[in-house]
């Protein structure tokens, strides 16, 4: 395998990523699969068969602590930009990359260290 193919097929799936903007459209779902909130996690017009009972207490109580750097996924733009299809998509594309991005700094920090640590073989037991 040639050294390129991975980030080939790493970038190829980070392009494919806004398909699950649309996806919900094209199937006729209120949401996309598991980006619920505590309230619709409980919908079951969002949630259909998979909807809960009650939201689990831990997802309530953390709701809103995180954000993400592109909330909602739309590129930064104001206070009265509208994401629309092509914001969304550049969002989840932007969102996939640095994903990308970050664990692969992780691995190669990772791997680095582990290849710097000594080898320690099997000791001779003669």
């Amino acid at each position: 395998m040639r050294p390129a193919a991975p980030w080939l097929a790493l970038a190829a799936l980070a392009l494919a990523t806004p398909i699950g903007l649309f996806a919900p459209d094209w199937a006729g779902a209120a949401a996309p699969f598991g980006e619920w909130d505590s309230r619709r996690i409980t919908d079951p017009n969002v949630a259909g068969d998979h909807a809960l009972p009650s939201a689990p207490e831990g997802m309530r109580r953390t709701e809103g602590t995180w954000s993400g750097p592109l909330p909602g996924y739309g590129l930064p733009g104001g206070p009265d930009a509208e994401p629309g299809a092509f914001r969304r998509s550049a969002g989840y594309i932007l969102s996939a990359l640095a994903g990308i991005a970050a664990a692969a700094a992780a691995i190669y920090l990772l791997g680095r260290r582990w290849l710097a640590a000594p080898a320690r073989g099997p000791t001779d037991a003669r």
